[in-house]
C-alpha cells in the first residue's frame, strides 16, 4: 500500500508547474562558435586569447554558409536578424529568449547598449560591456518573452552599432508548459485512488 502511495504523490508531482515539461527552439548549434577543437565555452571565457578565435573570421559550415546563418562568423554586421526554427508554443504558460554572443557592445568601441526586438517588440537591450575584456568575452543573454508574441517562427531582430565586431553562437527560445487544470488532476486521484483500493481489497481478501 505504501509503494502505491508515493506512486500517486510521484505523479502529482510531475504535474506541478514546476516539474510541467518545457521544449525549446535552436538557431545555429551549441558548439562553441565551431572553433576547432573547442568542447567548452562558458560566459566569462575568452573567445580570442582562451578559446583561439581568430577576429573576422568565417567558422561557419558549408551549410550554414548556404542558409545565409549569422550565427559563427565574427563580423561587424549592424544591425542583424533571423529567424528562429519553427516550433509549437501549444500550452506554453512562459518563454525566455537567450542568445549566447562573444564580444558584442564592449566600452573600448565605444559600442552599445543594443535593443533586441522579438518579432518587432523590444525585449531588452544587450548592456554596455564595461570588462577589460569585453571585445571578446563570451556572454549569454536572456530575455522574458511574453506568450502572446510566440507565433512558432518568430524573428529576432539586435539593433548592433555598425563598427562593433561581434560573433553569435546561437539562440535558443525555451518554453515553460502550463499545469494540467484542476479536472485533470481530479481524474488521476480518483483513477489513482481506485488502483490503491483495489490492491488492499485484494491484500485484505
Amino acid at each position: 500500500m505504501k509503494k502505491i502511495l508515493n506512486l500517486i504523490a510521484g505523479c502529482l508531482l510531475i504535474l506541478t508547474p514546476a516539474c510541467a515539461g518545457t521544449v525549446a527552439s535552436i538557431y545555429g548549434q551549441m558548439n562553441c562558435f565551431n572553433l576547432p577543437g573547442v568542447i567548452s565555452c562558458p560566459d566569462g571565457s575568452n573567445w580570442e586569447t582562451g578559446l583561439g578565435g581568430v577576429f573576422f573570421t568565417d567558422y561557419r559550415t558549408a551549410a550554414e554558409q548556404a542558409a545565409g546563418s549569422v550565427a559563427d562568423i565574427w563580423a561587424a554586421p549592424g544591425d542583424v536578424s533571423f529567424t528562429m526554427p519553427s516550433y509549437s508554443s501549444a500550452g506554453a504558460a512562459s518563454a525566455t529568449f537567450s542568445i549566447q554572443i562573444a564580444g558584442i557592445a564592449d566600452l573600448g568601441g565605444p559600442f552599445g547598449p543594443d535593443t533586441v526586438s522579438f518579432d518587432g517588440t523590444s525585449v531588452g537591450v544587450i548592456p554596455v560591456n564595461t570588462a577589460s575584456n569585453g571585445f571578446q568575452e563570451v556572454l549569454t543573454y536572456t530575455y522574458s518573452v511574453p506568450v502572446a508574441l510566440l507565433n512558432g517562427a518568430d524573428t529576432i531582430a539586435i539593433n548592433a552599432n555598425g563598427g562593433d565586431g561581434f560573433i553569435i553562437g546561437y539562440a535558443d527560445i525555451t518554453l515553460s508548459l502550463s499545469a494540467p487544470e484542476p479536472a485533470t488532476l481530479g481524474l488521476l486521484l480518483m483513477g489513482s485512488g481506485a488502483v490503491a483500493a483495489g490492491v488492499f481489497r485484494r491484500r485484505s481478501a
